[in-house]
């Protein structure tokens, strides 16, 4: 989602756009959701909720500026944002039996709410492009079950007892003992001393654990608990 909307909408360098940051999301979405209510009953129009929406975010959150400007260079927002990512430059990946291996299908899960499609692939692909994205220095976003109780962020390991397969993988899913609940960049490769492999994860709630943010997630954990990746498309 973040890359269809960084393809429609454009970016901004983070110190570019001065928001205002005394906002409070939560009131101002119950502000939305009434403009959007008072429009339904007026019957207003959506081009006429759009200017109304348009007035309200630039009220509370500030005006977007059309233009940025850097290294002495001019760009729009839509400019910058392809200098940032170019259009198909990643691959987002999964791999469930319930739709055919080698085509695309809307993942359906809850967090998927602009129906993106994702590039299905047998399980032990998936795992051998994670791996070649890593060893060649490319960082992989990983999506996944985090609800499982071998996860702990104090102790920055994820790990399973059981070695499952791609059936098990399938079932968990099925029935909801494998969830949407978290993402992470996987930044590198590891072995412990008894030789189990895991993946670093660089995690979002700060640096307060053990691994100073970082997490290990063992392998097993990652064969089972991915929802999907996200790769650049030259690692594929």
């Amino acid at each position: 989602m973040t890359l269809r909307l960084l393809g429609r909408y454009g970016a901004q360098p983070y110190d570019y756009y001065h928001a205002h940051q005394q906002a409070n999301m939560n009131v101002l979405w119950r502000r939305v959701a009434q403009l959007a209510r008072t429009a339904a009953v007026r019957r207003e129009g959506v081009e006429a909720f759009r200017r109304q929406l348009g007035d309200l975010l630039d009220k509370e959150l500030g005006f977007v500026p059309r233009f940025v400007h850097m290294l002495g260079a001019e760009y729009t927002n839509e400019e910058f944002g392809r200098s940032v990512c170019m259009k198909g430059e990643y691959e987002a990946l999964t791999s469930f039996s319930h739709h055919p291996y080698g085509t695309r299908f809307q993942l359906e899960v809850p967090d998927n709410v602009m129906g993106d499609t994702f590039l299905n692939v047998p399980l032990d692909t998936l795992m051998a492009v994670v791996d070649r994205s890593l060893r060649n220095g490319h960082p992989v976003c990983w999506e996944g079950d985090i609800s499982e109780d071998g996860f702990s962020f104090q102790k920055g390991l994820a790990t399973l007892e059981e070695n499952g397969d791609a059936t098990q993988r399938q079932r968990e899913f099925e029935t909801f003992q494998t969830t949407d609940d978290h993402c992470m960049a996987l930044v590198g490769l590891a072995r412990d001393n008894a030789g189990r492999r895991y993946y670093l994860a660089k995690n979002s709630w700060g640096a307060g654990n053990r691994f100073g943010g970082y997490m290990y997630l063992s392998e097993d954990y990652v064969r089972m608990k991915t929802i999907c990746v996200v790769v650049h498309r030259d690692q594929r």
